[in-house]
């Protein structure tokens, strides 16, 4: 059985996320394939499914893409 980390919230809400580091060409999570203005994207190293890519928003830390604003989005 998978268990959430203890700081598990923390993470959700932003604080000391990995994932919203300062994009690198590489990290723990994945390689990234592509860099853009808004977002980067990363092929996972323990994916979902094969080939499973993980997007970075750029902005502030967002968990789902369903955070974002219209703006945002569009972006």
């Amino acid at each position: 059985m998978t268990r959430w980390a203890p700081n598990f919230a923390a993470l959700a809400r932003g604080e000391g996320c990995p994932m919203c580091e300062p994009g690198a060409d590489e990290t723990p999570h994945g390689v990234r394939v592509f860099e853009g203005t808004w977002s980067d994207a990363y092929l996972g190293r323990f994916p979902v499914r094969p080939g499973y890519a993980y997007v970075i928003w750029k902005g502030r830390h967002v968990a789902e893409p369903t955070e974002l604003s219209d703006e945002e989005a569009a972006g």
